[in-house]
C-alpha cells in the first residue's frame, strides 16, 4: 500500500512548488513511518494505515489549487482605472502671448492607471461612443500626451503602451480655442500624422456624452461615460455626468 502513497507524493512533488513539495513528502514519510516508530517505542502499538498519508497530501493539493484559482481570478480581473481631474496634467492651458490673462487653447485629458500588481502590455484608449453626435469614425483611438508626430508621410501616433503597477498614463481627449467664439471642439484622435485631415475630428460647441474604454492585452477593459461640454464662460470641460 505504501507504493500508492509514494506514487501520489511523487506527482505532488512534480507539480507543486518547493514548499508544497517538501511538505507533501514530509507528510507521507510521517504517515509511513508511524508503524515502525510506534512499534519501537510502544509495546503492542500497531500504528495507523499508510493510506492516512493521502489525507494531508489531498489537503495540500486543495490549498495549491485554491491559490491557483485566486491567482487566475486576479489576472483576469480588471486592473485599469480611468481618472479625471482639474489642473495639470488633466488640463493644459495655452495662453495668448499678447494677452497672458486670456486662455488661447484648453486641452483636456484623462488618466489611465494600472491598479494591479502586474505590468499591463499593449494598452490603448478608445473613444467608442458619442450618443447624439454624427461621428462616423467610432470606435477610434485617442492619442497619448506629448505624442505629436510631424504631419508628414511615414509618421504615426503611438498606438499601444505598457503600464507598470501603479503607473498612470495620460491621454488627450479634446481641445478648444476658447478665445475664438466661432471655434469648434477638436477631438484628439491617434490617427496617422499625414492622414489627420482625412478624419473629421471637429464637432460644434455643445454638450456631449462620451464612452471611453481602456484596454490591455491581459485583464478586462475599463469603461467610463464622461460629459464633454462648453460652459457659459466659453470654457471647455470634461467630467463625470452628475
Amino acid at each position: 500500500m505504501w507504493r500508492h502513497v509514494v506514487a501520489v507524493g511523487k506527482i505532488i512533488a512534480e507539480q507543486s512548488s518547493r514548499f508544497w513539495r517538501y511538505a507533501s513528502l514530509a507528510a507521507g514519510a510521517a504517515a509511513l513511518a508511524n508503524k515502525t516508530l510506534g512499534k519501537a517505542l510502544f509495546e503492542g502499538y500497531e500504528g495507523f494505515s499508510a493510506y492516512w498519508a493521502v489525507l494531508p497530501i489531498v489537503g495540500l493539493v486543495g490549498v495549491a489549487l485554491y491559490r491557483k484559482v485566486v491567482d487566475l481570478e486576479a489576472r483576469i480581473s480588471s486592473k485599469l482605472e480611468i481618472l479625471t481631474g482639474s489642473g495639470d496634467p488633466f488640463e493644459l492651458e495655452e495662453r495668448d502671448p499678447t494677452k497672458l490673462e486670456v486662455t488661447y487653447r484648453r486641452l483636456l485629458r484623462i488618466g489611465v492607471r494600472n491598479c494591479g500588481n502586474e505590468t499591463l502590455a499593449g494598452c490603448c484608449v478608445e473613444l467608442t461612443e458619442m450618443p447624439g453626435s454624427r461621428n462616423a469614425y467610432l470606435p477610434i483611438r485617442l492619442k497619448l500626451r506629448h505624442d505629436n508626430p510631424p504631419d508628414v508621410l511615414n509618421t504615426s501616433h503611438i498606438q499601444e503602451f505598457d503600464l507598470r503597477p501603479g503607473q498612470t498614463e495620460y491621454v488627450d481627449v479634446a481641445n478648444l480655442n476658447e478665445a475664438n467664439e466661432q471655434s469648434e471642439i477638436r477631438l484628439c484622435y491617434a490617427t496617422q500624422g499625414h492622414r489627420n485631415l482625412n478624419y473629421a475630428n471637429v464637432i460644434p460647441r455643445g454638450t456631449y456624452s462620451m464612452v471611453i474604454r481602456a484596454y490591455g492585452r491581459n485583464g478586462s477593459p475599463a469603461e467610463a461615460t464622461l460629459k464633454l461640454w462648453v460652459d457659459g464662460n466659453s470654457r471647455l470641460r470634461l467630467d463625470w455626468p452628475r
